[in-house]
């Protein structure tokens, strides 16, 4: 008989190949193993009218997993121009405990933590990784991307989430507005400006042009 448990004693009794030997028996189980097999006792029992009760012999396994299921939250949310943005990468349950790594645009970042890889109980006796990173937001981080990848060096895999920064700022030209242009009396002259901004379907970057200055060098 084969019977599964765990440390707690709820036994399970599961079905398995099972064939002679000469004079013994031998019984042969395969499974694939998942994540909730970690911790889990697999116990063989052999009886026959001689034995008072049955022989046993048992196994408990420690099953190596990567969690794809990493997350990453912000705080504040949604970050304007000038925030300091507190980010938390948790790679969810790993066994053993999983590495933490971020990249900016694809660049790795090792400067700016402001919390360390830190270990936490996870489900199935795995561990959950957790490290946050700190960044002083400027109109440049606007669409840069955030990469946090967690990796198990002894299964050699690796996981990971990602985010494209969206901040809060306001209109900017991207010309300076000042500029200076030589026209002549009579001639057409066409400019454009431009500005940038943070832009959803219900904001624009609005102009108004307006003469602020008019110098008559003809005087009476």
């Amino acid at each position: 008989m084969l019977s599964i448990g765990s440390d707690v004693g709820l036994d399970r009794e599961i079905s398995a190949l099972t064939s002679m030997s000469g004079s013994g028996v031998s019984s042969e189980l395969v499974i694939r193993a998942e994540a909730p097999d970690n911790g889990a006792t697999y116990r063989c029992e052999a009886s026959n009218a001689a034995t008072f009760k049955p022989l046993s012999a048992s196994i408990k396994l420690s099953v190596f997993y990567i969690s794809d299921l990493v997350t990453i939250k912000l705080k504040p949310k949604y970050p304007k121009s000038g925030d300091v943005l507190n980010m938390i990468c948790d790679s969810g349950a790993c066994n053993p405990m999983c590495e933490v790594f971020w990249y900016k645009n694809g660049i790795k970042i090792e400067s700016k933590l402001y919390e360390e890889v830190i270990e936490s109980s996870a489900p199935f006796g795995g561990k959950n990784s957790r490290s946050g990173l700190k960044l002083d937001i400027t109109t440049k981080d606007d669409e840069n991307h955030i990469y946090c990848e967690t990796v198990n060096q002894v299964l050699g895999k690796r996981s990971g989430a990602n985010i494209t920064l969206s901040v809060l700022f306001k209109p900017q030209f991207v010309a300076p507005p000042q500029q200076k242009y030589d026209v002549i009396e009579g001639e057409d002259i066409s400019t454009a400006f431009r500005c940038s901004t943070y832009q959803t379907q219900q904001q624009r970057c609005l102009m108004q042009l307006q003469l602020i200055a008019n110098t008559d060098d003809n005087t009476n």
